[in-house]
C-alpha cells in the first residue's frame, strides 16, 4: 500500500482499484459468489468513503441483476412478470398508449418506465429485461441507503449496515411485484425527504410514487406518522388498522358495492377472498417480531424515528396478516428495502455479535441459494449459478 502512495495514489484510490479488479474476477466464477464476497466485504473492511463502497455496491447490483434473470419465465399463473408486465412492455413497444393499463390509466408510471427502457433496449428478451429492471431498481435503492440512510450512521459503523441492507434486501421480487417495488423506491425518497422537511422534494416524490401505485397514497403518511413523535396520532392510526382489520369483510363489501374510491375500487376486491396469503407468505412475522424486542433495548436518541417505526409498525403488521397481501403490501417499504437497516439500528451496541450473526446468515443464503436452491423462486432455471458463463 506504502508503494502506491509514494506513487501518488491514496488509500481510497488503491482499494477502489483492488475490489474494482477481485470483483471482476468473481464474475468469471459466480454471481452468487460475487454477491457475497461483497457484503463481506462490507461486513469487514472499513469503509468510510464512497469511493471505497461505490465498487462493491455496482458490483452488488449487478450481481443481483444477473441472479435475478436467472429466474424461469413463465413458470405458471402466479407468475406475474409473465402474465402481465410482459404483455404491458410488448405493447408499449408496439406504439400502445401509457394510459391504457393499470386504474385506467391513472398508474401510469411503469408503463412510461417500460417506453423509456424499450428507447434504450429495444431488442432485449425476456431474460435480459428482468437483469436490466432488477439493476435499475437495485441502483436506486442504492441512491436511496447513500443519500438518507447511511448519511446519519458514523463512519465506522457504515459498512456493517451497509452489508446488512444488502444480505435483507429483497431484490428477488423486483420483477414479480414490479409496480409495488417501483412505487416503494419513491415512497422512500418522498418520506426521507419529507423527514428532512424539504416538503417541496416530498410531495414530488409522493405523487411519483403515488402515479406508479395508488397504495403509495396511504403508505407514505402512514410511515411519516410512525416515525413521528406524535404518540397519539400512532396509537390511532395502529388501532384504527386493527378495527379495520376485525370489520374488514363488511367494510371492503361496502366500498366495492358502492365504488368509493373509482378506478381504484378493483384492487380492494381482492381482499374479500377468504385465503390468507401474502406476497412472501407471511414470511415476514418473525422478523417483526424479532425487530419489536429489539427496539426495546435501543438506547441511541439518533435513531429514535427508526425505533417508532419498528414499534407501532409490528402490531400493526401482524394484524394485517389476516387480509391478503395487506401486510407485506402496505409495509413493503420495510419487507423489500429497509429491513437489514432496522436490524443494523436494533444491533448498534452490539456490533461484534451483529457481525457474527450476519456472517453466518450470509454462509446460510449462499448454500441456500447456490449448492442447495432445490429450485427455490426458480432460480437458475436459464443458467446455472457456477461456471464461467458469466462473462
Amino acid at each position: 500500500m506504502n508503494t502506491f502512495c509514494h506513487m501518488g495514489l491514496s488509500r481510497e484510490y488503491v482499494i477502489f482499484l483492488l475490489v474494482s479488479i477481485a470483483c471482476s474476477i468473481t464474475l468469471f466464477v459466480s454471481p452468487l459468489l460475487g454477491l457475497y464476497l461483497t457484503i463481506l466485504y462490507f461486513l469487514f473492511v472499513k469503509v468510510d468513503s464512497v469511493i471505497l463502497r461505490l465498487p462493491g455496491e455496482i458490483f452488488a447490483i449487478i450481481c443481483m441483476s444477473v441472479i435475478a434473470a436467472s429466474i424461469q419465465v413463465g413458470y405458471g399463473h402466479g407468475d406475474d412478470y409473465y402474465n402481465v408486465y410482459i404483455p404491458v412492455y410488448e405493447s408499449i413497444g408496439k406504439g400502445g398508449s401509457i394510459f391504457s393499463f393499470f386504474s385506467g390509466g391513472v398508474e401510469f408510471g411503469l408503463p412510461l418506465f417500460f417506453y423509456i427502457i424499450n428507447k434504450f433496449f429495444p431488442d432485449a428478451n425476456y431474460i435480459q429485461l428482468s437483469g436490466i429492471i432488477t439493476f435499475i431498481y437495485s441502483f436506486i435503492f442504492i441512491l436511496w441507503v447513500e443519500r438518507f440512510f447511511l448519511k446519519n450512521i458514523e463512519d465506522k459503523y457504515k459498512g456493517i449496515a451497509l452489508a446488512a441492507l444488502l444480505l435483507f434486501f429483497n431484490y428477488l421480487i423486483l420483477v414479480h411485484l414490479m409496480r409495488q417495488s417501483l412505487a416503494s423506491l419513491f415512497v422512500l425518497f418522498s418520506i426521507g425527504y419529507f423527514q428532512e422537511h424539504k416538503n417541496r422534494k416530498g410531495i414530488i416524490f409522493f405523487i411519483i410514487a403515488c402515479v406508479c401505485h395508488l397504495s403509495s397514497a396511504i403508505i407514505i403518511p402512514l410511515f411519516i406518522v410512525f416515525l413521528s413523535s406524535r404518540k397519539y396520532l400512532k396509537v390511532a392510526f395502529v388501532s384504527f388498522i386493527v378495527f379495520s382489520v376485525i370489520s374488514f369483510k363488511f367494510l371492503i363489501g361496502f366500498i366495492v358495492a358502492h365504488n368509493i374510491f373509482g378506478v381504484a375500487t378493483y384492487k380492494m376486491a381482492v381482499y374479500e377472498n377468504d385465503v390468507i396469503e401474502t406476497t412472501a407468505g407471511a414470511g415476514f412475522v418473525l422478523h417483526f417480531i424479532v425487530l419489536f424486542v429489539l427496539s426495546r433495548f435501543i438506547r441511541d436518541n439518533s435513531t429514535e424515528s427508526y425505533k417508532s417505526l419498528i414499534f407501532y409498525s409490528c402490531p400493526a403488521y401482524l394484524a394485517l396478516t389476516l387480509i391478503p397481501f395487506a401486510s407485506d403490501r402496505l409495509f413493503m417499504p420495510i419487507t423489500g428495502f429497509m429491513l437489514g437497516g432496522l436490524f443494523f439500528i436494533c444491533f448498534k451496541r452490539y456490533v461484534t455479535i451483529f457481525r457474527l450473526l450476519l456472517l453466518a446468515y450470509c454462509i446460510l443464503r449462499f448454500v441456500r441459494l447456490g449448492p442447495y436452491a432445490n429450485n427455490i423462486y426458480g432460480l437458475w432455471f436459464n443458467y446455472p449459478w457456477l461456471g464461467s458463463f458469466f462473462i
